[in-house]
Formats: C-alpha cells, structure tokens, sequence
C-alpha cells in the first residue's frame, strides 16, 4: 500500500512510518504541499539499485508529473480514473517481475 504524509507527522510517528515500511508500505512524505521523497521497503530499494533502476528515475518522474499537469490543466484528464490506473500500473509491474524472476522468460 502507497501513504502519504507530511514531513511533521513523518517526524513525530517515525516509529510507525518504519513498521509500515518494513511490512512493505511505501510512504510518500510531503512538505507544504509538495511531495519530496519516498521511503520504500529496503528489498524494493535492493532490487532497483540491482538492476540500475534509479539512473534517471528522478528525471523521469519530473517529466511524467510535469505531463500529467500539463494534461490536467487542458481539460484533457478530468475524467481520468487513478483507481484504474493504479490498479494497471500494478498488474504491469507484477508482470514484469514475474518475467525478471522466471528464468528463460
């Protein structure tokens, strides 16, 4: 499960922020407003930093939140579903976990 909290509260209630990440939470903190970093489960950090995963993945989430601004502020995105394309973004990515932890696939 993905969280969102602010710097204070990531502050105050670290302990949990800690159990939650080590149960395989990811949590988002935020600073008035602004999302500025991830904590994840050190096993998804392994992985990623593994297979080189972070070159450019900073750059890569500016561009695609600068797109989703752009295309919201067009009018383009008002009836977008995020429920489904989480849900999505999900399946992709267990599929391409499956394929990366089965051998010839």
């Amino acid at each position: 499960m993905e969280r969102v909290m602010s710097a204070t509260e990531a502050r105050v209630h670290f302990g949990e922020l800690l159990k939650a990440v080590a149960e395989g939470d990811s949590v988002i903190v935020e600073r008035a407003g602004q999302q500025l970093a991830v904590v994840v489960p050190l096993s998804d950090y392994e992985w990623l930093r593994a297979r080189n995963r972070w070159d450019g993945f900073g750059e890569r989430m500016r561009k695609h939140r600068e797109y989703i601004e752009a295309e919201y502020a067009a009018g383009r995105m008002r009836d977008f579903d995020f429920e489904d394309a989480i849900r999505r973004g999900r399946e992709e990515r267990d599929e391409q976990l499956l394929q990366n932890a089965l051998p010839g696939r």
